[in-house]
C-alpha cells in the first residue's frame, strides 16, 4: 500500500498538468525533468540493498539504529554531491542531448532538487520501518504527504501554473521526508541534531 501510494503520489502531478493545462508540451518538459531528478533516488535504493537484510536479521536493536544512521549519512551526502552536478549541468547540453523543445527543463530540476534530495535521505529510515515491520508508519506517512499538499496546492494550481504542480511534488516530497524522521526520532530517540545535521559520510563506517 506505502509502495503503491508513494509512486502514485510522485505521478499525480503529471495527470494534473494533463488535465487542468491540457498542455503536452510542457508535460514533457515536467516528466523529463522528474525522471532525471528522480534518477538520484538509485542512491538510496542501492545502499539499501545490502541494509534492509541486516536491519531484518540483527536482534540489536542499538546496531540497527547505528547502521541506519550510516547508511542514512552517507545517503544523505551522496545524493547532495548528484543534487549538486545535476544543477550545475546547463540547460543549453539539457537541450542539445534531448532537443530544444525541453527549454525550460533546468527550472524544474531546481524545483523538484531540494524535495529530491531530502527524500533521498529520508528513504533510509523507510527501510528502518520496512525492516523492523513497521509498516504502519511508512504507510501513514505516505498517505498524509499525498493528500495534504494537494489539499494545500490546488486553489493555487492556476494562479501558480505548471511550477506550481512541481512545488507541490516538492512539498509532497519534504513533508513525507519530515513525517519519516520524525517518527524514526520518536521510535528511536535518535538525537534531533544527529537527524538535522548528519555527520559527512561518503560510505557508511559498517562498511568501511
Amino acid at each position: 500500500y506505502s509502495n503503491w501510494l508513494f509512486f502514485l503520489n510522485t505521478r499525480v502531478s503529471f495527470y494534473i498538468i494533463y488535465t487542468v493545462f491540457k498542455n503536452n508540451e510542457q508535460l514533457g518538459i515536467y516528466s523529463a525533468a522528474s525522471v532525471l531528478t528522480e534518477a538520484i533516488w538509485i542512491i538510496p535504493v542501492a545502499l539499501a540493498t545490502p541494509l534492509y537484510p541486516a536491519i531484518t536479521a540483527e536482534t540489536d536493536k542499538n546496531k540497527i539504529i547505528r547502521m541506519t544512521n550510516e547508511y542514512a549519512y552517507s545517503s544523505f551526502w551522496l545524493s547532495f554531491i548528484a543534487v549538486c552536478i545535476l544543477i550545475l549541468i546547463p540547460e543549453f547540453l539539457f537541450e542539445m542531448i534531448i532537443g530544444k523543445e525541453f527549454k525550460g527543463l533546468h527550472t524544474f530540476i531546481l524545483l523538484l532538487s531540494f524535495g529530491t534530495l531530502i527524500l533521498s535521505y529520508a528513504k533510509i529510515y523507510w527501510n528502518y520501518f520496512q525492516g523492523m515491520g513497521l509498516f504502519n508508519i511508512n504507510a501513514k506517512a505516505t498517505l498524509i504527504s499525498f493528500i495534504l499538499p494537494l489539499i494545500v496546492f490546488l486553489p493555487l494550481i492556476t494562479t501558480l501554473g505548471v511550477h506550481g504542480v512541481a512545488l507541490m511534488s516538492c512539498a509532497s516530497y519534504i513533508l513525507y521526508s519530515i513525517l519519516l524522521i520524525y517518527y524514526y526520532h520518536k521510535e528511536t530517540n535518535t538525537s534531533w541534531n544527529v537527524l538535522l545535521l548528519p555527520p559527512f559520510r561518503l560510505l557508511p563506517t559498517f562498511i568501511l
